[in-house]
This record gives C-alpha cells, structure tokens and sequence, in this order.
C-alpha cells in the first residue's frame, strides 16, 4: 500500500485506489507530498554539505521550495486541467479528481529519480524512471478513466507531451521568479 505498491504492482495500487474512491486529495496528501518532502530534505542536506553559508542558505531554500514544492504542484494542477480535456475528446472519464489522480501517480517516478541524481548526480540516467510514469499512466487511463484500447496509445502520447511541456514552461518560470527573486535582495544588499 502506498508508493512502494504503486512503483511495484501499479494496476494493483491503482485499482484500490478507485475502488476506495480516494479523492484526489489524498492521492497528493500521501503519494505526492511525502516524495516533495524526501526531495527538498535531500537538497537541504546537499545544501549544508556543500558549505552554504546561513545567509545564502536561507536564500537558496525559499529557491528550493519554489522549485521543489511550487513547480510539482503546479504541473499536476496545470496538467490535470489539459489532460481532462484531453479525456473528454478520447470519449473517457472526465472527472477533474481523477485526471489529478492519474497525473500525480504518473510524476512520482519521475520525481524520485530527480531526488536520486541530487544524492550522486553521476547517474542522472536515473531521471529516466519517467518513463516509468507513463506506464503508471498507462494502467491508470484504463482503470480510472476508461479510455478505449484503441485510443490509449494516443491519449498517452498527448499525455506526455502535455506535462513534460508544462514541466518545461513552469520550470522556466521558476527560474524567473528566483532570478527575479535575487535581483531584488542584491539591489538592497
């Protein structure tokens, strides 16, 4: 139960997912938040080892929550709407809840292979286990929202498409918002 069953028996995970009809709150309360976390403790500690000083500590933490927290979210959200859309052409379920749902289960993997690069960035292949979020995706559009066999290769592949863009867009934007965000301080320092 919970992310080690969605990364190992994910039509498993997901199954009980909707039969328990588990909003797409808790989807994010307790498969998304605890990776985020785990991703921005890790980066804190790399942070401390590296030798930041408090004062750039601090500054490079609130870019961290912006990247780690604000971005994530941001592209399940952003991603949830589009792909809802995307469902309704595909002749599926249109359910909001259940397009976050799928977002959030198909991003962990991706997420998780991001925290392993911080941990030895040697092996930034690991990113790769998005890949792996697009099977979760997969078994999720069949199970959650009934997307025919025979349009499912599509949906997928617009799927994709649409949260690596928006990941891209927001990840962008983030960058910015910190630039903007340390032009400020520099200005009064």
């Amino acid at each position: 139960m919970g992310i080690p069953s969605l990364l190992i028996k994910p039509e498993k995970e997901i199954t009980r997912i909707s039969l328990n009809n588990f909003p797409h709150s808790k989807v994010v309360q307790y498969y998304l938040l605890p990776v985020l976390i785990l991703h921005i403790l890790i980066s804190l500690t790399d942070m401390l080892l590296a030798g930041y000083s408090p004062l750039s500590y601090s500054i490079h933490s609130i870019e961290l929550l912006f990247y780690l927290l604000v971005q994530p979210l941001s592209v399940v959200y952003a991603a949830s709407v589009l792909i809802r859309s995307l469902s309704r052409m595909f002749e599926g379920s249109a359910e909001y809840g259940k397009t976050v749902t799928i977002v959030t289960l198909g991003i962990i993997p991706f997420l998780l292979g991001r925290t392993f690069t911080i941990i030895d960035p040697r092996y930034y292949y690991v990113e790769l286990a998005g890949i792996y979020g697009m099977i979760i995706i997969w078994k999720a559009a069949r199970i959650l929202l009934q997307i025919k066999e025979s349009k499912k290769v599509a949906f997928i592949l617009l799927s994709a498409i649409i949260i690596t863009g928006l990941d891209y867009i927001f990840s962008k934007l983030m960058e910015l918002i910190v630039f903007m965000m340390n032009l400020i301080i520099s200005y009064y320092n």
